[in-house]
C-alpha cells in the first residue's frame, strides 16, 4: 500500500509544471489586463475631460454672447436720452434672429408707488390699451399687482408675440427676480436670477433672467445709495434653460457624454438647472433625478461656468453609448489572446508529459518483456540442453538396443539355421511317407521357419526407432492380411475361429515389415485373448465414413 501511494504522487506530482504553467498564465493574462485596463481608463478619462471642456465651452460661449446681447442694449441706451419703443423694438430684432435661446428682451423700469397711475396712463396713451400692472397668484393666473413702494414693470417686451402676458408684470411681484434686481441695483452689476418659470411658460418650462441696471448718465454711482437714487430701470434677457442647453450642444458633436447643469449659489431643492441625457427628448430635470446623479458616483468630471453674478457648474457623466463607443477594448483583446495561449501551452506541456509517461511506461514494459524473454530463452536453453542431452542419451540406448539387437539375431539365427536342416533333412526322408495333411504341416513349418529367419534379419531394422531412413512404400493390405492369416491356418483351424476381410481395403504407404507384423500381432491377439469355448469372430475393414 505505502508503495502504491508514492507511486500515485509520483504520478500527479510529473504533472505539476502544467498546472505552474497554466496558473502563471492566468496571472501574468490578469495582470496585464490590469494595467491595460488602467491605461484605457486613463485614455478615456482624458478623452471624457476633453470632450467635457469641449462642451463647456460651447456653454461659455453661448452665455457670453447673451451677456454681450445685454451689454448692446446699454449701448443703445447710452447713446440715446431716451430709448422709444420703436427704436428698442428695431434694434433688439437682428439679435433675436440669431440668439435662438432667448426668450425675450425687456425693458423694466423703476416706477414709484405714486406714479402706478400715470405711468399707466402713458402706457395706454402710447398704443397699449390694455396695459396694467400685473402680479400672479397663487395658481400662476396674472391679477391686478399689489400696492408698492416700488414697481418694476415689464415695459418693453421683444418680441411680443408669444410673449403678451410678460407686458406689465411686475418684477417686484416676485422674491426671487426682485432679490436678483436690488443686488443689480446696488453693485451696478448684471446679476442673473435663480432658475424661475417665465411668465409666458408653462409651469414646467424653467428659465433664468440677466438683469442688467440701467442709472441717469450724469448721476453719482460712489455709493449704494448714489446707485439706489440714480436708478432708472433694467434691461432684461429672459433665457429659457432647455433652449440654452440645445443652442450650446448644437455647435458640437455628440459622443454620449449626459451632463448635469447645476447653480451652486441656490438652495438644495432648486440647484439643478437642467439634466441632458443622449437620446433622451426631455433636457429639464424631472422627479430629482439630476440630484440623484449629483449623489452617486457616476460624475467624472466638473468644471464652472462664468454667468453674471451666480455660479454655475457643468458635472459630467459617461452614459452607455460613451462606453460602447470609445473603450477600446483592449484588455478584452488580451484576455482573448493571453488564455487561450495560457491554454494551449499547458496543455502542451501536458500532453507532452503525458506522451513522456506514456513512453516511460512502454520502456518500462519493453524492458519487463525484455527480461521475461531473456528469462524464457535461458529457460529454453537449459530444456535444448536437456533435450540435447536425453537425445544423446537415447541415442546411446539405441546404440546399445541395435548391438543387442544385433548379437540376439545372430545368437538366434544360428539355431534356427540349424533347426532349419534338420527339418529339411526329415522332410526329404519322410517326404514319401507323408499324406497331404502331413505334407501340409510340413510346409507351415517350413515357412514359419522362413518367417522366423526373415524377422530375425528384420530384428535390427525394428530396434532404430529414431531412424528415419526406413524404407516405406505403396502397398496393397489384403496380401499382407493374407499372409498372416496362412501362417496362423493352424490356430484359426482349432479355435473354429470365422474372420472375414472386406471387399475393399484401401492402399497405404507404410514399411511392409512393420506392416506385417501390426496385423500379426491384432490378430494373433484377437485369437489368443478370446473367451474360452466361444468361437472368435474377427472382421477386418475399413471403418467410419
Amino acid at each position: 500500500m505505502v508503495i502504491s501511494g508514492k507511486i500515485e504522487t509520483a504520478r500527479r506530482l510529473r504533472y505539476w509544471p502544467a498546472v505552474v504553467v497554466l496558473c502563471l498564465g492566468l496571472l501574468f493574462s490578469f495582470f496585464l489586463y490590469s494595467i491595460v485596463v488602467e491605461r484605457e481608463e486613463t485614455a478615456n478619462q482624458a478623452g471624457f475631460v476633453n470632450y467635457a471642456n469641449i462642451i463647456a465651452a460651447s456653454f461659455q460661449r453661448e452665455l457670453d454672447q447673451d451677456v454681450g446681447v445685454l451689454k448692446s442694449i446699454g449701448g443703445l441706451h447710452a447713446s440715446s436720452e431716451d430709448v422709444e419703443r420703436h427704436e428698442f423694438r428695431h434694434f433688439v430684432e437682428e439679435l433675436l434672429t440669431s440668439h435662438d435661446n432667448i426668450q425675450a428682451l425687456e425693458w423694466v423700469p423703476l416706477v414709484k408707488g405714486n406714479q402706478r397711475a400715470q405711468f399707466v396712463e402713458m402706457a395706454r396713451a402710447e398704443g397699449l390699451a390694455a396695459f396694467r400692472f400685473t402680479e400672479l397668484d397663487e395658481k400662476g393666473r396674472i391679477i391686478a399687482a399689489s400696492s408698492r413702494k416700488e414697481y418694476f414693470p415689464v415695459f418693453f417686451v421683444e418680441p411680443m408675440e408669444g410673449n403678451e402676458r410678460a407686458l406689465g408684470f411686475d418684477m417686484a411681484s416676485d422674491p426671487v427676480r426682485l432679490e436678483a434686481l436690488k443686488i443689480a441695483r446696488d453693485t451696478g452689476q448684471m446679476i442673473t436670477t435663480a432658475k424661475v418659470i417665465p411668465v409666458q411658460e408653462k409651469e414646467d418650462q424653467f428659465g433664468v433672467l440677466i438683469c442688467m441696471p440701467v442709472y441717469g448718465e450724469d448721476s453719482d454711482h460712489d455709493t449704494v445709495e448714489d446707485l439706489r437714487d440714480n436708478l432708472e430701470g433694467f434691461f432684461l434677457g429672459v433665457f429659457e434653460i432647455d433652449d440654452l442647453v440645445q443652442e450650446s450642444m448644437e455647435a458640437v458633436s455628440q459622443k454620449g457624454i449626459n451632463f448635469v447643469l447645476v447653480d451652486e449659489n441656490a438652495p438644495p431643492q432648486n440647484r439643478v438647472l437642467a439634466h441632458y441625457r443622449i437620446n433622451v427628448e426631455k433636457i429639464g430635470v424631472l422627479n430629482g433625478d439630476g440630484e440623484n446623479i449629483l449623489e452617486s458616483a457616476s460624475v467624472k468630471w466638473k468644471t464652472s461656468l462664468n454667468i453674471p453674478g451666480r455660479l454655475w457648474s457643468l458635472y459630467f457623466y459617461q452614459s452607455p453609448y460613451y462606453l460602447g463607443s470609445y473603450s477600446v477594448r483592449t484588455a478584452w483583446i488580451v484576455i482573448a489572446a493571453g488564455l487561450p495561449f495560457t491554454l494551449l501551452l499547458a496543455g502542451y506541456i501536458f500532453t507532452t508529459l503525458r506522451n513522456t509517461a506514456r513512453v516511460e511506461g512502454l520502456f518500462k514494459e519493453l524492458k519487463r518483456t525484455n527480461l521475461d524473454l531473456e528469462k524464457e530463452m535461458a529457460q529454453r536453453k537449459q530444456a535444448d540442453e536437456k533435450m540435447r542431452k536425453a537425445k544423446v542419451e537415447l541415442e546411446m540406448k539405441n546404440e546399445e538396443l541395435e548391438a543387442f539387437m544385433y548379437m540376439a539375431a545372430h545368437d538366434l539365427r544360428t539355431p534356427i539355421v540349424s533347426i532349419h536342416g534338420f527339418f529339411e533333412l526329415l522332410n526329404r526322408t519322410l517326404n514319401d511317407q507323408l499324406d497331404e495333411k502331413q505334407k501340409w504341416v510340413m510346409d507351415r513349418i517350413s515357412a514359419n521357419l522362413h518367417h522366423f529367419d526373415h524377422l530375425l534379419g528384420d530384428l535390427v531394422e525394428f530396434s532404430r526407432v529414431s531412424d528415419d531412413s526406413v524404407e516405406r512404400d505403396d502397398m496393397d493390405i489384403g496380401p499382407v492380411i493374407r499372409r498372416v492369416l496362412e501362417e496362423n491356418s493352424a490356430t484359426i483351424e482349432a479355435l473354429n475361429a470365422n474372420i472375414r476381410t472386406g471387399d475393399k481395403l484401401p492402399p497405404v504407404h507404410f514399411n511392409a515389415t512393420r506392416l506385417y507384423q501390426v496385423f500379426s500381432n491384432l490378430i494373433s491377439n484377437s485369437l489368443r485373448f478370446s473367451r474360452e469355448g466361444v468361437a472368435p469372430e474377427v472382421e477386418i475393414g475399413l471403418g467410419g465414413e
